[in-house]
């Protein structure tokens, strides 16, 4: 815009006119006056699109520094996972299981059906210990009460 002002003001004083009010411009004149003002403007807009370019190239290169630097990140983090899974491939150790013992029950409870040697054969003892622990003789040993709870060792 100070380019347009300077060029208009330049033009004025060139013509003579600045300090004659009563003198009108000619044709010629006010011509050459808006061949300046149109070249002027045509400069101006030349060197904004030219700043407009110069400020695309920058913010293009502040970007790819921006990317290279994200790709270096990207690329140190990778590394450093696998380092991290090496590290850990080494420190495996293998759990073995353990087969665990079952605890026999010392006692279980009488359900429909049951007589001395099923529940014997199930629980891995003999009819004659059963029948100790339980002080089971003669009719007791024969009638066994559903729900009843008998020992086992």
């Amino acid at each position: 815009m100070k380019i347009l002002n300077t060029v208009i003001v330049t033009s004025v004083l060139a013509l003579g006119l600045a300090g004659n009010s009563m003198a009108a411009p000619s044709q010629v004149q006010l011509l050459k006056i808006q061949q300046q003002t149109a070249q002027a403007n045509k400069q101006a807009a030349q060197q904004r699109a030219a700043q407009i370019q110069r400020q695309a190239a920058q913010q293009k290169v502040v970007q790819a520094r921006q990317q290279a630097i994200k790709a270096q990140q990207l690329q140190a983090a990778k590394q450093k996972a696998a380092q991290a899974q090496q590290q850990a491939a080494k420190k495996r150790v293998v759990v073995q299981k353990v087969p665990s013992k079952q605890v026999a029950q010392s006692n279980y409870r009488v359900a429909t059906g049951d007589t001395l040697y099923r529940i014997a054969q199930r629980n891995n003892v003999s009819v004659e210990t059963l029948v100790k622990l339980n002080g089971l003789w003669g009719s007791k040993a024969s009638n066994l009460s559903i729900g009843a709870i008998i020992r086992l060792k």
